[in-house]
Parts: structure tokens; sequence; C-alpha cells
């Protein structure tokens, strides 16, 4: 399991490393999140974003799975960034 983790964290910061390039590259700047999951249901993330900011995220994917099953409209589904319908 711990193999899975430290693979799973050296991708997930090459990727990030490249999103990050590639944002000064082209003199751009965005919130970004990174995610994987294991096996065992951990998580392993990078991103630039700050702790609300994750927070927004987790709801705004709450939304997005109970719209999947059903259990909300799409309108309920937020923008985090704006605070907006989407």
């Amino acid at each position: 399991m711990n193999d899975t983790i430290a693979t799973l964290e050296e991708i997930l910061s090459e990727a990030d490393a490249l999103i990050r390039q590639r944002e000064k590259d082209r003199g751009i700047s965005f919130p970004h999140l990174v995610v994987a999951v294991t096996p065992q249901g951990q998580i392993v993330h990078r991103s630039n974003v700050s702790p609300e900011a994750l927070r927004s995220f987790s709801e705004d994917l709450e939304r997005v799975a109970n719209e999947l099953t059903g259990q909300c409209e799409v309108d309920d589904i937020t923008n985090p960034l704006t605070a907006e319908p989407s």
C-alpha cells in the first residue's frame, strides 16, 4: 500500500509540475487540483489552491455525485470561483 501511495505521489507531483510550468510558459495562472485515489480509497493530491477552495471543490464534487445519482438538479451546481451556477 505504501508503494502505491508513493507511486501516486510521484506521478501527481510530475503532473502538478507540468501544469505549473505550462501556466508559467503561457503567463497565466489558474487554480488546479490533481487527484488520485488508491484502491483502498486513500486520496493523494497536489494543488495550488487554498484549503477554502478545496472545501468548495469537495462541496461541488458532492453536488456532481448527487446529480449523477439523480439526487439534485443541474442548477444546484455552483462554480467555486464565482459562486454562481455553472
